[in-house]
């Protein structure tokens, strides 16, 4: 029986749809909760320690240069493990680059939101420009050498001993650590934009990646002193290896550009139903959203609301066009558009009329106007999301809804806040329980 991907939505949000342009009741929220209770116990650990964010970071980056001093060889230990943070660096760039559109996050908007952590948020356009998309990737390269360099430099003689296979082990747990440290510590204090548009599972898929190229240290090192290295041979393999796994990538991204996505093997035909229905019902909910967005980020009177309609416009028009390419890959030709009756039953979607006289509005009518139709219209979305994270047959579907869900839910919370309030530092207990759905 053919299944449409609305079904199960569409009961809850009947009372929050918009007829005619009036606003009716709010849609249900999300419910959420912690589910592990050892990630509770982190948490909780994490909201103590957030007024200690500059002490420890202090602490950390003192402690590690005093364990330097005690190393035979302290400064070619720092310059091998700057080197390998390079290499790291440099290749999960590469890795992000090709990679982020084959799970639905798109790579030039991701490092967008990084290159506000420096350059301020006001700096987000609905089209990331190259001098941004730049200073986003010099930014992920300079945290990411900085980890590196820290982890081989403090670590000195310690990590010479040790195999290339051991090295990678060890760089597993190093990045869970770093990953929850950047995410619930440093970044919600320096631009909590971050956070509330990243998914955490991002942050530590980078980290991880990053963290392979350690096994590349033994070479490195070899390089850097001159001294040979029984283990450097075992490291130039893992070296190949990874540089085989980016070459795949970048043979798949020409390829998804003209229209030969990789199709998923054990997709079932329920799946594949549910795939094509959510292709073409999120495509023009996006579709809205960007109009939608657009008006407010030329409009809105409050400059946080312009910063995020910017943002929200930049965001939806990428995953749209990652949509797009899916189905010309999987399914051929273009999207067929929705039908108006189609359209009436979309979760959250405004009515065409009142989306034409929201751009009749100016100042804080048309403020207030926006949040009524964006608010609701954003919670359809995740509720769709969240529908697509449960059922959707292709993979790379459900980690896309769940990227969906975690940017729409936090904007939402961004938008409830009152007029001209700044986006204020988050405290790091608060961040993880908001970001973390229910799990059934």
């Amino acid at each position: 029986m053919r299944r449409d991907p609305l079904a199960s939505t569409a009961p809850r949000l009947a009372d929050g749809l918009l007829v005619g342009g009036t606003a009716k009741a709010r849609m249900p929220r999300i419910p959420l909760a912690i589910p592990i209770p050892a990630e509770r116990l982190a948490t909780r650990s994490l909201g103590v320690l957030e007024p200690l964010r500059t002490p420890l970071f202090l602490a950390v980056s003192g402690g590690a240069f005093w364990a330097a001093l005690g190393h035979r060889d302290p400064h070619r230990d720092w310059w091998s493990g700057f080197a390998t943070g390079l290499a790291s660096s440099t290749y999960s760039t590469i890795v992000l680059s090709l990679g982020a559109p084959r799970i639905g996050r798109d790579a030039p908007v991701d490092f967008t939101e990084l290159a506000a952590i420096w350059l301020g948020a006001g700096m987000i356009r609905p089209k990331p420009g190259k001098a941004t998309i730049m200073s986003g990737i010099l930014m992920h390269q300079v945290a990411d050498l900085a980890w590196a360099t820290l982890f081989f430099g403090a670590g000195g003689g310690r990590f010479r001993r040790l195999s290339a296979g051991k090295l990678a082990a060890r760089s597993i747990p190093w990045a869970v650590l770093t990953s929850f440290i950047e995410y619930y510590l440093i970044l919600p204090w320096l631009q909590p934009l971050v956070p509330r548009n990243v998914p955490f599972w991002t942050a530590l898929s980078v980290h991880l990646i990053s963290g392979a190229v350690y096994a590349e240290y033994p070479w490195v090192r070899e390089v850097i002193t001159g001294r040979p290295s029984r283990r450097a041979a075992a490291s130039r393999k893992v070296a190949v290896a990874l540089a085989g796994g980016a070459g795949i990538l970048g043979v798949l991204t020409p390829l998804s550009r003209s229209g030969h996505e990789v199709v998923w093997p054990f997709l079932t035909s329920e799946g594949k139903t549910f795939d094509r229905e959510f292709l073409r019902n999120m495509t023009a909910h996006h579709q809205v959203g960007v109009r939608l967005s657009l008006l407010a980020a030329d409009k809105a009177i409050d400059d946080e609301l312009r910063m995020l309609g910017r943002l929200m416009a930049a965001q939806q028009e990428a995953e749209i066009r990652i949509m797009a390419q899916w189905w010309c890959g999987w399914y051929g030709g273009e999207i067929p558009p929705l039908t108006p009756e189609e359209v009436a039953q979309m979760p959250g979607m405004p009515h065409p009329a009142a989306v034409d006289a929201l751009e009749d509005l100016s100042g804080m009518a048309f403020q207030e106007r926006f949040l009524t139709l964006m608010i609701p219209h954003h919670e359809g979305a995740v509720l769709m999301a969240s529908d697509a994270i449960h059922h959707a047959g292709d993979p790379r579907l459900r980690i896309f809804g769940d990227s969906i869900r975690h940017t729409q839910r936090n904007q939402i919370a961004q938008m409830n806040v009152e007029p001209g309030a700044p986006l204020t530092p988050i405290d790091a207990h608060d961040l993880y329980r908001e970001t973390t759905p229910r799990i059934p």
